[in-house]
């Protein structure tokens, strides 16, 4: 098995990671917006509210992400409370109060 700072998760990259996934999704949902809702003081609130809301939800998952060994392959896996596979084997697991929990 790999060194247990290699399956460490620390404060940084959790807010890195979860900042990077908000802004994905808020990039996309304003981007999307801005093109239906005609430029002005309205549309440009309303984005701005999407994207901070976008990267809320995006800190919260990653903020209680679970990061451990696959228990079928051994594969370093970071789960996030709404689930992820294993890049490897494809085992489902959901982080649980900072805990990986195999999902059936």
């Amino acid at each position: 098995m790999q060194e247990e700072s290699e399956v460490s998760y620390p404060t940084a990259q959790r807010l890195l990671s979860g900042v990077g996934l908000g802004i994905l999704w808020g990039g996309g949902v304003c981007g999307f917006l801005l093109a239906l809702i005609p430029v002005g003081p309205t549309g440009f609130f309303l984005a701005i509210v999407v994207f901070l809301a976008a990267l809320g939800v995006g800190v919260s998952l990653y903020w209680n992400a679970a990061r451990a060994h696959c228990f079928e392959c051994g594969t370093i896996v970071t789960a996030t409370p709404s689930g992820s596979r294993c890049p490897n084997c494809g085992q489902r697991y959901r982080g649980v109060n900072r805990k990986l929990v195999k999902s059936s």
